[in-house]
């Protein structure tokens, strides 16, 4: 019995500080320690005895839990206390409850104490509520004390109320010390603006600085200005900063300007990387410089991941080392994937392997897509004797201007019997002095 009177005597005395202190200190270890239940109790002890750090620490367990609700009186407690952070923590969680006039003032009691962090939270708040004059005023002083987020909040709602202008010297002014996520947003915002030369030094900022994103983008505005150098220069940046669309694009480039031997290290290392571009790309190099036999690695990579462009060159590859069965599956894939340069290769080798019913869909399918292709799909039915599909094939490609495809047309006409229509045919060809 004496020992019941003594424990509830004691639940009754009153924790001097060094208890507390104690209690939010054991909260703290077991909540490091992924004990969550028990960091709960010994934090509630210690906030309920005064320990506003234990108060924030609670809201924060229950904040990762996923326990809005639950965090809202701790927070409150510690926030009622004159402590900036249990305010800002009590604003997210009421943000989260969707109770944004709430948290709006919960926030602003921080930003007030120069929390800048909150002055964020007062911004989205304030925005969610309809109040975009305050949510403007909110973010420019945490864009001013140099919170990121919030300059690209501003910028976003600025553009939004068609004030963006009004953003700009913000963004210069952290651009200027040192900010580089801001010199993104605004080389971003000078691109908008079409001032391309502010851009790009604005962009070369932060791209120095390794962000992958604003190195893509400054490589697209040195092309805008025809300074193909300086573009590649940056997309090599990015690539090294690990955008992988940027180690492609870097390849294309190189390719498009005679460099293929050097395209292809770029496109070797987004292809090991994953990215399924840069594989077909190194395959497609590969074969340009004669190199057939390690195109195929790549380009069946491609293809197996379901790239009907790295299907159309494995086939290819295939087809020249006389795989022509394995090439047909790779070049019915690539057709059926809507590469008309696919369809074609399909059509001809089925043709090549007098399979000429077979070869007729393809072909015709090929110059549905692409009349360049009519002229020689028109040659290839008629080849196995599919001389309908191939005055099929000749019209378009007549009517597209290409004067032999007219007289061939005319051919395969008489041959049917359909002398009127040959004749119209043969008439086109000779007007154009064919």
């Amino acid at each position: 019995v004496e020992v019941g009177h003594l424990r509830a005597a004691r639940r009754h005395v009153k924790l001097d500080a060094g208890d507390l202190g104690a209690c939010g200190s054991l909260g703290l270890v077991l909540h490091e320690l992924g004990r969550g239940p028990e960091a709960d109790v010994m934090y509630g002890r210690a906030c309920e005895g005064g320990d506003v750090m234990a108060c924030r620490n609670r809201g924060l367990l229950l904040i990762g839990a996923a326990r809005y609700e639950d965090a809202v009186a701790p927070f409150r407690h510690g926030c009622e206390q004159s402590d900036a952070g249990s305010c800002r923590g009590l604003g997210g969680a009421l943000l989260q409850l969707n109770r944004n006039d709430e948290a709006l003032a919960a926030f602003r009691s921080a930003c007030d104490a120069e929390d800048i962090p909150s002055c964020t939270g007062v911004g989205i708040a304030a925005e969610r509520s309809g109040q975009n004059d305050v949510a403007v005023e909110a973010y420019r002083k945490a864009c001013e004390g140099a919170e990121p987020t919030a300059c690209s909040a501003l910028l976003a709602l600025l553009r939004n109320l068609g004030r963006t202008e009004e953003a700009e010297p913000m963004l210069r002014q952290a651009c200027d010390t040192g900010d580089r996520a801001i010199c993104e947003e605004l080389g971003n915002y000078y691109i908008a603006a079409g001032r391309r030369d502010e851009a790009i030094v604005a962009l070369k900022s932060a791209c120095d600085a390794a962000r992958a994103t604003a190195c893509t983008a400054l490589a697209l505005a040195y092309r805008e200005a025809g300074d193909e150098t300086s573009a590649n220069g940056a997309l090599q940046n990015a690539c090294d900063a690990g955008d992988l669309n940027a180690c492609t694009a870097l390849g294309t480039s190189l390719q498009g300007r005679g460099l293929g031997a050097e395209a292809l290290e770029p496109y070797r290392r987004a292809c090991d990387a994953g990215d399924l571009s840069g594989c077909y790309g190194l395959g497609a190099g590969l074969i340009q410089l004669g190199r057939g036999a390690e195109a195929e690695q790549p380009l069946r990579r491609s293809c197996e991941a379901g790239q009907p462009q790295g299907c159309w060159g494995l086939g290819s590859v295939l087809q020249s080392q006389g795989k022509k069965e394995d090439a047909v599956v790779a070049f019915r894939k690539s057709c059926d994937g809507g590469v008309n340069a696919g369809c074609y290769g399909l059509g001809t080798l089925l043709a090549e392997l007098s399979r000429g019913t077979e070869a007729a869909a393809p072909l015709g399918r090929a110059c549905e897509g692409d009349t360049t292709l009519c002229f020689n799909a028109g040659m290839s039915l008629e080849g196995v004797g599919q001389l309908d599909a191939a005055a099929t094939a000749y019209r378009k490609a007549c009517d597209a201007g290409i004067v032999a495809a007219c007289t061939r047309l005319g051919a395969a006409l008489r041959t049917l019997g359909r002398n009127d229509e040959a004749l119209a045919a043969f008439d086109s060809a000779c007007t154009a002095n064919d």
